[in-house]
């Protein structure tokens, strides 16, 4: 039972940093473009469309992992 605790803390751990850096590199690129858009910068050069494709794929990535994490505690749990 102590060992199934650790496992699910240690895999909780894992998605609590996941989905941190994740959304810290969200944040970063939504500051970008507010800067920009506030300093009135030619966005000519800056693809918006690639920068949103971009950000939408890392967010299904990272909600991937999560559906992964949340499957793979189900699992641990059912077997307790």
């Amino acid at each position: 039972m102590a060992t199934v605790v650790a496992n699910l803390t240690k895999n909780l751990e894992q998605v609590s940093k996941i989905l941190a850096v994740s959304f810290f590199a969200l944040c970063m690129m939504f500051l970008v473009i507010y800067l920009a858009a506030e300093l009135k910068l030619n966005l000519n050069s800056f693809d918006c469309q690639a920068a949103n494709r971009h950000l939408m794929q890392k967010i299904q990535s990272v909600d991937d992992k999560v559906k992964k994490q949340i499957d793979l505690n189900e699992e641990i749990n059912s077997q307790v």
